[in-house]
């Protein structure tokens, strides 16, 4: 199965709502088709690259900082990113973003940590017009002055994560933290910027945050795009938050509904990996870059070989740690919403570089 033709399928569909949904927000019809267009470069870009036996993931994760103003329950990047390395300055992020550009990696996803703890990190994205930036963030540091950046870069996207209603928000997230977002989202909207919402997907509100009439009255708020991030257990008794298989088809199913019916923009993460053929990660479809720097497979798996202040992103892609891995990925189906390749620590270890 060649998963990056269905991927670059499943990404032009993806922008062809977006460009549909720019429509709903004025000034972002002229950046969404530049944005459209550079798309469509982006895949003979990595098509030619496939050629060469390397494959170039359509979307790369970076986690800009470890920093974070807040204390969440189950939160992955304090699980995982424990690291000490020096987070990337402004010059490595550029080159990194640069280099990704000429690869032919269309979109960006930007997490943290908190992103907006960076106050560099606008500036930086704001240099890279054709790119797609998608920021995840808690929404307490956006400010008048951050929105009206947002409102005149309008390549950059920001998602705010809430976890449902009010309830679940401050439960998982602290007091106070629903009144805190939904003002967050209420500027943006005030501001006619495009934003989105980012649900975490526990067995704990999985069923609140499908239902059609919880998804209108975000869309009636503001979201134009809404991301489901299924939680992944990685803090020790945390695991009954998992929404196991059941659980994923259920959520996937749903969002299929979901998405033929309303106006909006849906993304699962995971993504459907039995109709990919298996996991997506290492360069398939996505690869992530930690804060100090580290290209790693998936964020959920921060397993160290290549470093970008040592390597590039290309000589990672074209690895054979990367390769193993991608060679190997229909047999890394997740169990229970265990990562596969976090199962797999010692097998990951004892590929060479």
């Amino acid at each position: 199965m060649d998963a990056q033709k269905i991927l670059n399928k499943d990404i032009k569909r993806f922008y062809k709502k977006a460009f549909l949904l720019a429509l709903r927000y004025r000034g972002y019809v002229s950046q969404a088709f530049k944005i459209y267009r550079y798309q469509k470069r982006t895949m003979q870009t990595r098509n030619a690259y496939k050629q060469q036996d390397i494959e170039v993931p359509p979307v790369m994760i970076i986690s800009v900082t470890n920093e974070c103003n807040l204390n969440c329950e189950g939160c992955y990047s304090k699980a995982l990113h424990k690291d000490t390395g020096k987070e990337m300055g402004e010059d490595e992020l550029n080159k990194l973003l640069a280099e990704s550009l000429e690869l032919g990696v269309a979109t960006v996803l930007i997490a943290g940590g908190e992103p907006f703890m960076r106050e560099d990190i606008l500036d930086v994205l704001a240099a890279f017009p054709e790119m797609l930036f998608i920021v995840f963030t808690n929404g307490t540091m956006i400010d008048e002055a951050s929105a009206a950046f947002l409102k005149s870069h309008k390549h950059i996207i920001p998602v705010v994560s809430i976890e449902g209603e009010d309830f679940h928000t401050e439960q998982r997230r602290g007091s106070g933290m629903g009144d805190l977002t939904q003002n967050s989202m209420k500027l943006l909207r005030d501001k006619g910027i495009l934003f989105g919402q980012s649900f975490t997907v526990t067995s704990k509100n999985l069923k609140e945050i499908t239902q059609p009439d919880f998804v209108k009255r975000q869309m009636k708020n503001g979201s134009g795009v809404i991301f489901y991030i299924s939680y992944v257990p990685f803090e020790p008794g945390t695991e009954d938050l998992s929404i196991k298989h059941e659980g994923t088809e259920y959520l996937r199913n749903t969002v299929k509904k979901l998405d033929k019916s309303l106006n909006t923009m849906f993304m699962c993460f995971p993504a459907d990996e039995d109709r990919l053929g298996g996991c997506i990660s290492a360069g398939t479809g996505f690869i992530h870059v930690s804060p100090s720097g580290d290209i790693e497979p998936c964020p959920f798996s921060p397993y160290k070989k290549f470093n970008i202040q040592e390597h590039t992103l290309l000589g990672a892609l074209n690895s054979k740690y990367f390769k193993t891995i991608r060679a190997n990925r229909h047999l890394l189906d997740e169990k229970d919403g265990v990562c596969a390749l976090f199962e797999n620590q010692d097998w990951l270890d004892g590929i060479d570089e």
